[in-house]
């Protein structure tokens, strides 16, 4: 190996723990104009919290940053709490709070009970059609969902299906087809 060899490796390797250095000057001075920017809004509003979302992005910031680095920096909370906030943030990412889909508008769950009530021989199909032509989007299970909730049976159980509840129903136009005469012309 020659002299300059290892001068070459030599300003390799001091680039290298320049550019390293850079970094985390960088990381830490956006720590820092985050912190500043922060510490303006508290003293303006004359609150003593940081918001939820600035809490996260100190966090964030603070955890990219080195600890011994983050213990020589003034901050505005201890290291600890920034870490604290940083473990919250990761938890929260990956716990769900609220399973399964988020529950129907009440005025749609309201509409579905007096379709339903109102109208007992309409199925889960058919009120979920109507309720499409007043401009809400929903499934036929959705309906089924909604009806079992407030205790409604099924349509089969719901309406009175025998003979003369379908000629009470229909009666104006059987009287009218009764009465109806029509004449055909004679094929000679």
């Amino acid at each position: 190996m020659t002299p300059n060899d290892l001068t070459a490796e030599a300003a390799i390797c001091i680039l290298a723990c320049a550019s390293l250095i850079q970094q985390r000057l960088h990381r830490l001075i956006d720590f820092q104009n985050l912190q500043i920017t922060v510490l303006k809004r508290l003293v303006s509003d004359g609150t003593h919290r940081p918001t939820d979302d600035e809490r996260r992005v100190l966090a964030h910031l603070a955890h990219q940053l080195d600890r011994r680095l983050l213990a020589m920096a003034e901050t505005m909370v201890t290291p600890d709490t920034l870490h604290r906030w940083y473990r919250r943030l990761i938890a929260q990412a990956y716990t769900s709070h609220r399973r399964g889909r988020p529950r129907i508008h009440a005025d749609l769950e309201a509409l579905i009970v007096r379709l339903a009530t109102e109208n007992p021989n309409w199925g889960y199909a058919t009120i979920a059609d109507r309720a499409g032509e007043l401009g809400w989007t929903i499934s036929k299970r959705c309906v089924g969902y909604v009806l079992r909730r407030h205790g409604i049976p099924p349509e089969a159980e719901r309406g009175n299906h025998d003979w003369s509840r379908f000629i009470e129903a229909h009666w104006p136009g059987l009287m009218a087809i009764d009465c109806a005469t029509w004449e055909v012309p004679d094929p000679q």
